[in-house]
């Protein structure tokens, strides 16, 4: 069964967790940036893997836009949806899917995770740099890892829940 998993990002962080799950997914995988192809049809694919990165709770319009333009095919097949995000406790999650996706796609979601994030500084002008050094310096003192300094790249995945994420999607079923 092929699979898509088509992304929206800003700095590059959700590519990177895209790449990460195409490399731990089972059969044929299609990577699709959804800002420079966003009519990537769902319906030849058996699953569909959606992901975007979060800022102040709310993800990109491409990928909003995605799941209204393609609900009806996207509700045919398993689906996921993940963030390249640092909130990693179960409400947020929660709050992110109910605040930014059609109810009908949350409630059938084979997966949902935040998977971590990023903050790449070096691809940052300098009002994102600061405001993305004070949020990371909160994450680092929180989970008792170095701050980052606001000029080399900060970055945060978690290679567990990523793995998760692709094995429960790997192991869902349905669709075409």
């Amino acid at each position: 069964m092929k699979t898509l998993i088509a992304y929206t990002t800003t700095h590059g962080a959700a590519a990177e967790c895209a790449r990460k799950i195409a490399a731990l997914t089972a059969g044929p995988v299609d990577v699709v940036d959804l800002k420079r192809n966003p009519a990537a049809d769902p319906a030849p694919y058996g699953k569909v893997i959606l992901g975007c990165s979060v800022y102040g709770g709310a993800v990109q319009k491409a990928a909003r836009r995605y799941c209204r333009t393609y609900q009806s095919e996207l509700l045919k097949k398993p689906m996921g949806i993940f963030f390249s995000c640092l909130s990693d406790d179960e409400k947020s999650l929660r709050a992110y899917l109910e605040r930014n996706f059609p109810p009908e796609i949350v409630r059938r979601l084979a997966a949902g995770a935040a998977l971590g994030g990023a903050f790449y500084f070096t691809a940052m002008n300098p009002a994102e740099r600061f405001a993305s050094k004070i949020i990371a310096g909160f994450y680092a003192r929180s989970h008792g890892i170095a701050a980052p300094d606001g000029k080399s790249d900060f970055i945060a995945f978690s290679e567990e829940k990523i793995a998760a994420f692709a094995d429960r999607m790997n192991r869902a079923e349905g669709g075409r």
